[in-house]
């Protein structure tokens, strides 16, 4: 599962990071055997960090260590689509080189660009 921030600052930055509750849903279902074993949880983001605040990102990352969720930094989401075989593909730039990314995904949560409050 892919889970997505666009670049801050937006509305809602800092309170629509779920990974913490799609990890805990997925481990469900692992547990219930409705879920692959090899399953993940993925948090892509242009920005640096998930929280302006250094040790609540600091925190947050430690424990998204000890979940197994995959944290990716300085990549925008460019485009979504299906490919030829039906798979979905996001499309992600690295904010630093230029270069694309493409990623398939089973399932997304994606935080569309906003203006900060």
């Amino acid at each position: 599962m892919l889970n997505y921030s666009p670049a801050g600052p937006y509305k809602g930055e800092g309170t629509d990071f779920y990974s913490f509750i799609y990890e805990s849903f997925l481990r469900q279902d692992k547990q219930q055997g409705s879920s692959h074993d090899h399953a993940k949880i993925q948090y892509f983001t242009p920005n640096k960090e998930i929280y302006k605040f250094d040790y609540a990102n600091e925190v947050a990352l430690e424990e998204c260590s000890k979940r197994g969720i995959d944290v990716c930094f300085g990549h925008e989401l460019i485009k979504v689509r299906y490919n030829e075989i039906g798979e979905k593909i996001a499309t992600f730039k690295d904010v630093d080189t230029g270069a694309e990314l493409e990623h398939v995904f089973t399932h997304a949560n994606i935080t569309a660009p906003s203006r900060p409050w």
